[in-house]
């Protein structure tokens, strides 16, 4: 899964494994699905990761910042449908293509939450 997570050394600091990223993007996806974002936590995350906090806030700052940049990373890969050079094919892809994430068995847990809390808390 693509993140926004830079990866190799980050001014200085500490490498940033991919293998790690992937662990703790899976482990995100998991417990939003299972908690919602209201009891989402990072310990709950880093625990199901099998990392450290720290190995979670070297890559996002906050339980918002993971939220925005993984949730938006999946939503812009559902869209990103190749050129076919035919409008028709687009169009097919491009549903086809919604049809999947959406019917995802976390997508189905996570977009209704997700929607609620937006409606909830703006920011």
């Amino acid at each position: 899964m693509q993140t926004d997570v830079p990866t190799g050394r980050m001014s200085g600091g500490p490498v940033l494994q991919t293998d790690v990223t992937d662990a703790i993007t899976n482990a995100f996806f998991e417990e939003l699905a299972e908690v919602g974002y209201g009891r989402l936590s990072i310990d709950a995350v880093a625990r199901r990761a099998g990392v450290g906090k720290a190995a979670i806030y070297r890559r996002w700052k906050s339980k918002l910042d993971i939220t925005v940049a993984l949730t938006s990373d999946v939503a812009v890969a559902a869209i990103d449908v190749p050129d076919t050079g035919n409008l028709r094919d687009d169009i097919r892809e491009y549903l086809t293509s919604g049809r999947t994430v959406l019917t995802h068995r976390l997508a189905q847990k996570i977009i209704p939450d997700l929607l609620a809390e937006a409606a909830r808390i703006p920011a």
